[in-house]
């Protein structure tokens, strides 16, 4: 006879009838102190293949006969999942975790974010903000709102240093502009505490720094608590095989493995990341410098205009000085470069008539 659960489908392991299995759990009728007949749970194991925890023999368990006991035990024993497979089972959780992953991606952007190429800096900026007041312990004063001031102390990297201070793209730090980068609040407090010029006073490459290990060691944390979510297994020889520090050597063992291949691949896609910034950041700094060049030959070539007394009609110089290097966009710095050289070699030409070449062909 095959017990049958709560909704009548036949069990899947032929316990005696006079045990029930109940989801993932047996049940046993143990008799009373009262004398009466109550069904107890005696053992439980997980039903659930995405959601496993480790089998155990309930405390009731110790009242049943020792042929009994060895009946329920070859029922519980084969839910017993090997310690590898727990372990790839609960990465494999960790992953599909949306909120987990979420936490991890952000985590890792900002450590590459704080690598990027380019100057680094620390500001601060201050702020109206809301603030409970709760009701004094005499009920005396009343619970209210108030308004303070904060203050916010945020790391900026990546930063690139610009011609000239621009009210609306650029931020004075010392005696130097800066444009663009990616900024990181470590700090904010009341705008009035004592602490606020300690923490201004920050190097930026020591905040840098303490930032990059406080992110590092976030993802370290969650991949900790995700681990250790499996718990580990009773320490009872009659359903186990394994002692509990067998067990957890082997199971961190695996897991170690798997967050090892993980962790390499993040790092190769950081480094890859890292690369297409470090590769943008050239281009745009040798765009910087040919733009500078061509500065220099319209400086050049006007002076040689004026030295000559030539005017040189309707050959115009563009505003180029209106470009702010570092501010202004990639685009538009090498426009400007090309309308440069356009007009290096138009002045040029007024003063020295076309070349040969442009001769040969009028």
């Amino acid at each position: 006879m095959n017990p049958e659960s709560d909704s009548g489908i036949p069990q899947e392991v032929p316990v005696s009838y006079k045990y029930e299995i109940r989801s993932s759990t047996i049940l046993a009728p143990l008799t009373s102190i009262k004398g009466d007949v109550v069904k107890k749970i005696v053992a439980s194991y997980s039903g659930n293949e995405r959601f496993y925890y480790h089998p155990k023999l309930m405390s009731d368990f110790d009242q049943l006969d020792l042929r009994d006991q060895a009946e329920i035990i070859k029922v519980v024993k084969p839910k017993i999942w090997l310690p590898e497979r727990i372990a790839d089972s609960q990465w494999q959780e960790l992953l599909g975790d949306e909120i987990q992953k979420n936490k991890i991606t952000l985590l890792r952007e900002a450590v590459t974010n704080l690598q990027v190429p380019g100057e680094s800096y620390v500001f601060q900026r201050t702020r109206k903000k809301d603030k409970y007041v709760p009701e004094s312990d005499d009920g005396y004063l009343p619970a209210l709102t108030i308004t303070v001031s904060v203050t916010d102390f945020l790391l900026v990297v990546g930063a690139r240093e610009t011609d000239r201070f621009d009210a609306t793209r650029t931020i004075a730090s010392g005696d130097k502009n800066y444009a663009g980068g990616k900024k990181f609040t470590f700090a904010s407090l009341d705008t009035y505490d004592p602490q606020c010029a300690k923490v201004a006073q920050e190097n930026a490459e020591a905040v840098k720094v303490r930032l990059l290990d406080e992110q590092r060691v976030a993802i370290q944390d969650i991949l900790i608590q995700s681990r250790d979510a499996a718990g580990i297994i009773p320490d009872d020889q009659r359903l186990y095989d394994l002692s509990p520090e067998d067990w957890l050597s082997r199971y961190q063992q695996q897991w170690n493995q798997r967050q090892k291949l993980q962790v390499a691949l993040w790092q190769d896609e950081e480094q890859k990341t890292l690369q297409e910034f470090r590769a943008e950041w050239d281009r745009y700094e040798a765009a910087a410098t040919t733009l500078r060049q061509a500065r220099h030959s319209a400086d050049e070539v006007a002076r040689r205009a004026q030295d000559l007394q030539i005017d040189l009609g309707t050959v115009q110089r563009p505003h180029d000085y209106m470009i702010n290097i570092g501010a202004d966009t990639l685009q538009i710095v090498e426009n400007m470069t090309a309308s440069l050289d356009r007009f290096v070699k138009d002045a040029t030409e007024a003063i020295e008539g076309p070349s040969d070449l442009n001769a040969e062909y009028d």
